[in-house]
């Protein structure tokens, strides 16, 4: 990682940034490739294991080996979900009525990162506010 900032991802961004996906924008790559640090939310983690589960998003090996790639290979962090960050998401305004992604917008308010993410509902915090990377 370079001398940039602190980044977390929202779920669809963690696997686009892995996947290189196109529905990634190019942007928003580079924020990645730049960043000082790069971590998920452990609710990503729940967040993609679920889809998995519900085949709703098909992974090109086997959960635990695709976990460990998309971490430790991958130089992301996971950042547990501790009493601040419960806490402020509990804090937040209903918004989104997602407590997970209630609990990824509030690791980045707690973690003092920038969110990376095109989930439109996130416009909708004041909180957000120079925290929020959409392009």
């Amino acid at each position: 990682m370079s001398d940039g900032e602190s980044i977390i991802l929202d779920t669809h961004v963690w696997v686009w940034w892995l996947d290189q996906d196109d529905k990634l924008p190019a942007a928003l790559r580079e924020r990645v490739g730049g960043a000082r640090s790069v971590a998920v939310s452990a609710a990503s983690v729940y967040e993609l294991t679920l889809a998995v589960e519900r085949k709703r998003l098909a992974l090109t090996l086997a959960l635990e080996d695709w976990l460990r790639g998309a971490t430790e290979k991958a130089d992301i962090a996971v950042a547990p979900i501790d009493t601040a960050i419960a806490k402020r998401a509990a804090q937040l305004p209903q918004v989104h009525g997602d407590p997970l992604d209630r609990i990824i917008i509030a690791t980045a308010l707690v973690k003092n990162a920038r969110l990376l993410s095109l989930d439109g509902k996130f416009n909708g915090y004041d909180e957000l506010q120079g925290v929020l990377v959409t392009d």
